[in-house]
């Protein structure tokens, strides 16, 4: 099996602003080098007034998928005491789209995408779309699937992306097949102090 570049996973919103945010804040990153915590906003959010569920539906999605989505989103659910949590609808506009795709553009294993409010930096409509790359994600374990869904749920929630290891910080939102390897209950505390700063 070819491995893929270690930027597995990714997010991207359509909103120009938030383009031109992400460019300021590489800049940033490049100046002072890349912050250690995953509650830097990445792009979007959802508003803190909205219902407390987060409503999803997965269209078509294989067992596997689904099986690694509902525990990804169990472990949030877990790891967060529940004051938001994620929810199946059958209603035809959830907050959350589920897809299973061939593959995704620059080869990443699964993407997150939505619009962004510019003022208030939280999705519009409360909507966004998550998909997971098949050519990519089939052979790896059941394990692995729902860490990457864990991973883009953090992004629905708002995380970015972290530079860490398993030692010092394990953490969900860190883009790297690395953290497949790292022990303990996921999300890791990281990854709940980011959720805990935005909501």
């Amino acid at each position: 099996m070819t491995v893929p570049s270690p930027a597995l996973f990714n997010r991207r919103s359509s909103s120009s602003m938030l383009v031109a945010a992400a460019a300021s804040f590489l800049v940033l990153t490049v100046a002072f080098g890349m912050p250690a915590q995953a509650y830097q906003l990445s792009g979007c959010k959802y508003d803190s007034a909205q219902p407390p569920s987060i409503t999803y539906v997965k269209y078509s999605l294989p067992a596997a998928y689904g099986s690694a989505f509902d525990t990804g989103q169990y472990n949030w659910d877990l790891r967060t005491g529940s004051t938001t949590y994620f929810a199946s609808t059958t209603s035809t506009d959830p907050n959350i789209d589920v897809y299973a795709v061939s593959s995704l553009p620059g080869g990443v294993w699964a993407l997150t995408t939505g619009e962004c409010w510019a003022t208030t930096r939280t999705w519009k409509y409360d909507e966004v779309r998550i998909d997971f790359s098949r050519v990519i994600m089939d052979p790896i374990s059941a394990e692995s699937k729902a860490r990457v869904a864990a991973h883009e749920l953090g992004h629905a929630y708002g995380l970015g992306h972290v530079s860490t290891n398993c030692a010092s910080s394990p953490a969900i939102m860190w883009n790297s097949t690395a953290m497949f390897g790292c022990w303990g209950t996921w999300p890791w505390a990281d990854d709940v102090a980011g959720w805990d700063s935005l909501y």
